[in-house]
């Protein structure tokens, strides 16, 4: 008899276990308060066009609409990249950002460890 079980490594923000190098909860953390505002709007005023696809984006657009505009971290929070640095964030269609995380999440490796409980 055998089961799976999927490792995880501390957070590097609150120490508590995550599957990459910060958890749910630190993530969501970092993308709110004045300071991640402030970054947002930055963004907004100096970049005109999507990062990932190039095209220009319209930022009157409601925010439910696929391309509307929202930031996208370069190097995602999860993977350990910085929240407020103005390199690290780009302007992009909620699409495109959507469709972006959802590769690298379909990407990311998770190490599962397949151990025989008999020998336990």
């Amino acid at each position: 008899m055998s089961c799976d079980v999927t490792l995880t490594v501390p957070c590097m923000d609150c120490g508590l276990p995550a599957i990459s190098v910060r958890c749910k909860t630190c993530c969501a953390r970092l993308r709110s308060g004045r300071p991640w505002e402030r970054l947002k709007h930055t963004v907004f005023a100096e970049e005109s066009h999507c990062w990932i696809c190039g095209t220009w984006v319209n930022q009157d657009l409601p925010q439910e609409h696929a391309k509307s505009r929202t930031v996208d971290h370069v190097q995602a929070l999860r993977d350990g990249g910085p929240p407020l640095d103005r390199n690290n964030c780009r302007l992009a269609h909620r699409g495109c950002n959507t469709a972006r995380t959802n590769q690298a999440r379909g990407n990311r490796t998770h190490t599962t460890l397949s151990v025989d409980i008999s020998t336990i």
